[in-house]
């Protein structure tokens, strides 16, 4: 019998994976947002302006040291994101040993 965590496709003909859920379950998204009353996205909108904000400020609140820290960056990438990184190319002479050049920024 295989064991747990294996992907689509890897059952044995004619056995069927463990269920994990019942049929017509809801998923977690769908009992959260019937939970707080959400329909549509203007709701949803709504929601996370003055609910949600408050909620998540009263939360970071109470974290203190590498979970805040995590946490505010983690925040931080929704109001500022990452520069994506960029690979620079010089051409640096070959017949000169640069170990020994001075380079200076202006």
């Amino acid at each position: 019998m295989p064991s747990g965590g294996r992907t689509k496709g890897t059952w044995p003909k004619g056995q069927k994976p463990p269920v994990k859920k019942p049929k017509g379950a809801k998923n977690k998204r769908t009992l959260l947002r019937q939970a707080i009353g959400i329909d549509n996205w203007s709701q949803l909108q709504s929601f996370i302006e003055t609910h949600g904000i408050k909620r998540c400020i009263q939360e970071i609140q109470k974290l203190s040291g590498k979970d805040f820290v995590n946490s505010f960056t983690q925040l931080t990438e929704f109001v500022k994101p990452k520069l994506q990184r960029t690979e620079q190319k010089f051409d640096l002479p070959t017949d000169k040993d640069i170990t020994k050049m001075t380079i200076t920024f202006e």
